[in-house]
């Protein structure tokens, strides 16, 4: 009977201490894939600034080939005014 129970309590400590590992590893899962997440996040936004400043630079390219062209700044749609800058 001694020996039956004794038993039990090393099944219950070893089950107790695989659900503390499974519990451990799935944390260190879950931090690495909201790592994951957050350095693809900030790739995509350094991406996308990359690219609308290479717009910006392209916008300002056209708009100085347009004023050497024409002669005068362009004017907004509707207002008949310079766009200032």
């Amino acid at each position: 009977m001694e020996s039956y129970l004794i038993f039990i309590a090393c099944m219950i400590v070893l089950l107790l201490l695989f659900g503390l590992c499974f519990l451990y590893l799935r944390c260190r899962l879950m931090e690495q894939r909201k790592n994951d997440s957050i350095i693809r996040h900030i790739h995509e936004q350094d991406r996308l600034s990359k690219e609308l400043e290479r717009l910006r630079i392209e916008d300002d390219m056209l708009r100085r080939l347009l004023i050497d062209k024409m002669g005068s700044p362009p004017t907004e749609a509707g207002t008949g005014e310079a766009k200032n800058k």
